[in-house]
């Protein structure tokens, strides 16, 4: 992957939309954004930046009224007006309001603005891979540090929020070193290869479960779908095959370097083996889902309004959710809500064929990572949480529109 000039790479409208994206990895690493909501922040500069470039640089096929945003903004809609019957006071407010200044925006600049210019999705994935190499860096720092015996918290927030930082980074590591190995330009490849086997090591290591398995299953589902669809079929395998050993030669070495025996992912996986020693927080999210199944029964059409599963649940009128996206459509905006999500997804991927995206790294990487994004909205995260699901889905909306084919840059 060229990387353009460090300096216009790191004031590009692409690198603030990916420091926007992933601000809950460093809110809590500064004073200051304690105290100013780095989110409102940037989006204070990217709203209106956005306005100028769609207004300067759309055409005919890049409409604001086009199917895709109408379903979305029809479904953002819903979502708000829910508040009114919602029986919360401040959290509905406060998830409104995050909603519609950080996931409206989020979907509509990725849409309309970064999927219409090749040359502006390029510099988002380099500056996605950029960020994630960051956090990298500081997750081997405080493995180093403080050592491994516990979960980590990585630039002082919890291990989901970097788990899904790491994930990404690997997935466009993954993503690009595998087009460079199909297409026998293998310039970097060894580097590549060796960076995904250490972001693979930091993300079974930082304690989550989820982030692990939704990277794991997206890779395996790119490696099934190169062998299956790929004029070349041995290289994806053979590719495989590599990435796989220097992933366990790595491990075994690291885990010496830094005295750690198997895996915090391994460590946490084992009590849902366990039939005996039941797992908290499996238990908890049972829990959850089963009061937000409820809460859909109880109010099947409309739902109970914004924020108002927490009331529901007995938790009082908290910041809280259900861990899983469709339960939580369902229980707080009903029938109509989950409806329209399910109908702005379809709108979405329909019309999607395997061969250009096969034929493109900047499309095979936006549909891993809203695949990885999607599963992780189905165990964590609010809906105002899941920016990035909503993020790289209008990624592939915007690049199926286009039908762009790019080669690797």
């Amino acid at each position: 992957m060229n990387f353009q000039n460090p300096f216009k790479l790191f004031l590009s409208f692409e690198f603030i939309s990916v420091l926007s994206l992933f601000s809950y990895q460093y809110k809590n690493t500064h004073p200051f954004f304690t105290s100013f909501d780095v989110t409102v922040l940037l989006n204070l500069i990217l709203i209106p930046w956005a306005v100028v470039l769609y207004v300067r640089e759309r055409d005919r096929s890049n409409r604001f009224w086009s199917k895709e945003v109408l379903f979305f903004v029809a479904m953002a809609g819903w979502f708000l007006l829910s508040t009114l019957w919602s029986s919360s006071h401040s959290y509905k407010i406060q998830k409104a309001l995050c909603f519609s200044f950080y996931t409206i925006p989020a979907f509509l600049m990725g849409y309309l603005v970064i999927s219409n210019n090749c040359e502006r999705l390029v510099r988002l994935l380099q500056s996605l891979l950029i960020f994630a190499l960051i956090v990298f860096a500081e997750t081997f720092r405080v493995f180093y540090v403080k050592g491994m015996g516990s979960i980590q918290d990585i630039m002082g927030t919890n291990y989901l929020v970097t788990g899904q930082t790491l994930g990404v980074g690997l997935i466009v590591l993954i993503v690009y070193s595998l087009h460079r190995f199909v297409d026998a330009n293998r310039k970097t490849l060894g580097l590549e290869i060796v960076l995904g086997s250490l972001f693979f090591y930091g993300l079974i290591n930082i304690g989550g479960r989820g982030p692990f398995a939704a990277c794991a299953i997206s890779t395996l589902v790119l490696y099934a779908v190169f062998c299956r669809y790929s004029n070349a079929v041995k290289n994806p395998l053979l590719h495989l095959v590599l990435f796989s050993t220097v992933t366990f030669v790595l491990c075994v070495g690291l885990n010496y370097l830094f005295h750690q025996q198997g895996s915090h992912f391994a460590n946490r996986m084992m009590p849902l083996l366990n039939s005996i020693k039941a797992d908290g927080s499996a238990m908890e999210r049972l829990e959850f889902y089963q009061s937000a199944i409820k809460a859909f029964v109880a109010n099947p059409v409309v739902g109970l309004g914004f924020g108002g599963w927490p009331v529901y649940h007995g938790l009082s009128d908290i910041s809280y959710h259900p861990h899983n996206i469709f339960l939580e459509i369902m229980a707080e905006t009903g029938m109509v809500g989950l409806l329209l999500f399910v109908a702005f997804l379809t709108v979405c991927v329909q019309g999607l064929s395997l061969g250009p995206i096969l034929s493109s790294p900047l499309l095979v990487a936006a549909c891993l990572i809203t695949l990885f994004a999607f599963m992780n909205a189905c165990k964590t995260g609010d809906l105002h949480d899941n920016m990035l699901f909503f993020f790289a889905l209008s990624l592939v909306a915007g690049l199926k529109r286009n039908s762009i084919s790019i080669k690797v840059v």
